[in-house]
């Protein structure tokens, strides 16, 4: 058989130090390991009938080349580069996307931050990349592709304290003079931005009554509180995900620790607005999740995300609502989580149900898996692979697993010699644009 077939599940290696410290909505089992043996160096599989037979491409923090590693631990691919690389996806067509940063600074000192998309084919030959890098103006962490072949890119933007203040910025809080909010853009093949949407259209601040965008912070959920965060990075955007049955863009903001959906199917001037699109509401917040101290709707004993990355829509979703898996980074004490998290929906499956949103509702994950073992302070990811399974990166140390809800790890892929892991995805062995000439590649350490 192509795997090692094992007859108890060790979990212990993913279990929790002391659960009964650890608000978990499912508990699991701890069995007992019966000495693993790996394959190809990299994998150990607890169940074979439960791990589907892929590949992971993953992009070592900062490392010049990106890598395909089957679910049988073998490294079975390589995109050599010339760049400090920072996240990697495939295309259905074959091509490569990945970010990375310019060698000469533009006066961004935050984490995340990259200014240019290359896109190359199979033998790494560049076709064409994008770019936003400039002083005012950067890429940073995370692109999106949509169905129409063009892909969603996130940008900050320098704000000057004179703008700020104008917009009802506190000025306790700009100690450095200036504060950085986020950009969407769509972007087309040939680098033509199609599309935008920008937060600071959609603010509310309770600060100072002469100032714009004064109003009642909890009576508007669907704006942002231009003084709810003091960092000057008040976004943080950290990922952003796309749903092609709804037309809806989920961004996670490591700075509020929430999740926010967001209408992409305005104009986008409808998206500067509070009006227009699918969802009625323009480029306004659609639904908000995680920490609604953010809009003065609880406090901390509400919040529920904890500086989190990776909020992915479910495509297999068997639930009534708008379905997400998120890296919930900061779970406890050394502790991270990985959460399934189904938003409300109306009676069309369509549109969200905002009259739910005053009572923060979900009140809480529908699924969460947390422990020790899956620690990451930072970067991070999550996907869900089946209705009751799931791909989890553990940034730092660079680790993936999978995650079987009924009965724990059944997969582990040790690539811990690489640097950190912004997110690993996981493509099926059907998928038409892995690479034609897949093969065991020599064992070597990744850069």
């Amino acid at each position: 058989m192509r795997y090692l077939l094992l007859s108890l599940l060790a979990f212990a290696l993913f279990s929790c130090e002391d659960d009964n410290d650890i608000p978990l909505n499912q508990q699991l089992e701890e069995a007992v390991d019966p000495d693993p043996v790996t394959l190809y160096d990299r994998a150990v599989v607890y169940n074979e009938d439960l791990v589907e037979q892929g590949y992971y491409l993953f992009q070592p923090v900062g490392a010049n080349n990106t890598y395909l590693l089957s679910t049988e631990g073998a490294v079975v691919y390589k995109w050599p580069g010339d760049k400090a690389y920072f996240m990697a996806y495939l295309r259905e067509d074959g091509v490569l996307a990945r970010i990375y940063r310019p060698d000469v600074g533009t006066g961004w000192n935050l984490g995340g931050q990259q200014g240019f998309v290359e896109f190359v084919d199979e033998t790494s030959t560049v076709l064409n990349s994008y770019s936003v890098s400039s002083f005012e103006r950067t890429l940073h962490h995370d692109i999106a592709f949509l169905p129409n072949g063009n892909y969603l890119t996130t940008v900050w933007n320098r704000i000057s304290d004179v703008q700020a203040i104008e917009w009802g910025r506190n000025l306790a809080f700009l100690p450095d003079g200036e504060m950085y909010m986020d950009q969407i853009q769509e972007v087309d093949p040939s680098g033509a931005v199609v599309w935008e949407w920008n937060s600071w259209d959609h603010l509310v601040q309770d600060f100072d009554a002469s100032k714009a965008n004064f109003g009642n912070v909890q009576a508007n959920p669907q704006l942002w509180d231009m003084n709810a965060v003091v960092h000057p990075n008040v976004h943080h955007f950290n990922g952003i995900n796309y749903d092609p049955v709804r037309d809806l863009i989920l961004v996670s903001s490591r700075a509020n620790s929430e999740v926010y959906v967001i209408d992409h199917s305005t104009t986008m001037a409808e998206a500067a607005t509070s009006s227009g699109g699918n969802q009625g509401m323009g480029g306004d917040i659609v639904y908000r999740w995680g920490n609604p101290q953010q809009w003065d709707n609880g406090t901390e004993a509400d919040r529920k995300l904890f500086m989190q990355h990776d909020a992915n829509p479910v495509m297999n979703s068997t639930s009534n609502g708008l379905e997400f898996t998120v890296f919930n980074n900061v779970f406890g004490t050394d502790i991270s989580a990985v959460q399934r998290v189904v938003l409300p929906l109306d009676a069309s499956g369509m549109l969200l149900d905002r009259s739910q949103l005053a009572t923060n509702s979900p009140s809480d994950a529908s699924y969460t898996y947390s422990s020790t073992a899956i620690y990451s302070s930072r970067v991070s990811g999550a996907m869900s692979l089946s209705p009751t399974s799931l791909a989890i990166t553990n940034g730092v140390p660079a680790r993936i697993s999978e995650v079987d809800e009924s009965i724990g790890v059944i997969l582990e892929l040790d690539v811990s010699d690489a640097a950190d892991l912004f997110k690993a995805r996981k493509y099926t062995s059907t998928f038409p644009g892995l690479p034609s000439n897949l093969a065991v590649l020599p064992a070597e350490d990744l850069d």
